[in-house]
């Protein structure tokens, strides 16, 4: 179970897999939030391997099914603003 957001943002994939694991466990909210800062610090790169951090938050959002998780998730993710290439050119 991966609730450090240090730990979450050095191996996305890993942290991912955790919080499908435990979709069900009363846990389940710090996992979130601890994946999610790793996202968002995966915001500041370019990518992470093979998938970028939108693909991240799809597989868990889709992963986690209907209920409460994939609501809080939605919240958390609403919060972030993305960083596209030209988004901050004036």
């Amino acid at each position: 179970m991966i609730t450090e957001p240090g730990e979450a943002a050095r191996d996305l994939g890993v942290a991912v897999f955790s919080a499908l694991a435990y979709a069900t466990d009363p846990g389940l909210i710090a996992i979130l939030d601890a994946l999610a800062s790793g996202v968002a610090d995966d915001a500041e790169k370019s990518g992470s391997g093979d998938v970028d951090r939108v693909d991240w938050a799809e597989i868990v959002e889709i992963g986690l099914g209907e209920g409460p998780g994939r609501d809080y998730w939605r919240h958390l993710m609403a919060t972030y603003t993305p960083n596209f290439p030209g988004s901050n050119d004036c």
